[in-house]
């Protein structure tokens, strides 16, 4: 008797995978209607057993959307059994890497020249950063900045191998008032990740002269 047991994706099970998880296999010297039992088993030695079983038909079984999300992230290991009508018992195992995380974040403190406002000397060289946790270097970040007016400015920043990113950004066709920034990453499994930020522009300088005069022209000073 011989049995084969895999994960039907073949790279990396994320988040939104997660809830709805494949397996499938096939069975060679065993009668269709036997059952075959399954488990699947995380680093943290967390087990989890179908159940029902599913049953051999044409020589082959499949479980289709099982949520494996109670799981802790990192190595899962697929158990597959079953046992043909003479007692022989034929097992496969299949691994597969679970990673259900992913985060961003801005960092304000020097985001935006670091003091929540750029002026005219500062928006064509306007400062953005941040870091990644659960993110592979490498990975690509897009951004967005966008003006009260709905006038958007975009780009990309790559994330490095300390997990941080950063990028200026000319921003001086936006108008002055809130810039509202926001970004988004998705690492290799696919999942992903957000954040915002939002800061001040002021770039206009305005200015006002009067005229001063202590000692005003009269008709009295004109004679």
């Amino acid at each position: 008797a011989s049995l084969t047991g895999i994960f039907d994706d073949p790279d990396s099970i994320n988040a939104a995978e997660s809830v709805a998880t494949d397996l499938s296999g096939s069975a060679g010297g065993i009668v269709d209607g036997r059952d075959v039992r399954v488990r699947i088993t995380d680093e943290a030695g967390n087990s989890l057993v179908v159940t029902p079983s599913p049953v051999l038909a044409t020589g082959d079984w499949s479980v289709t959307a099982l949520d494996v999300s109670s799981l802790v992230d990192g190595t899962l290991t697929l158990t597959s059994t079953a046992t043909d009508v003479a007692g022989n018992t034929a097992s496969a195992q299949d691994t597969i890497t679970l990673d259900t995380t992913a985060a961003v974040q801005i960092d304000e403190s020097t985001t935006g020249t670091g003091d929540d406002k750029v002026n005219a000397a500062e928006d064509e060289l306007t400062p953005l950063s941040g870091s990644v946790s659960d993110v592979e270097p490498g990975q690509v970040l897009s951004y967005t900045l966008t003006d009260s007016l709905a006038a958007t400015v975009t780009g990309t920043a790559t994330v490095n191998v300390a997990g941080q990113w950063s990028v200026s950004e000319d921003i001086s066709a936006l108008v002055d008032g809130q810039i509202d920034l926001s970004v988004s990453i998705q690492d290799i499994a696919g999942n992903p990740a957000v954040d915002s930020f939002s800061f001040q522009k002021d770039a206009t300088v305005n200015l006002t002269a009067e005229f001063v005069d202590s000692n005003p022209i009269t008709a009295a000073t004109v004679g």
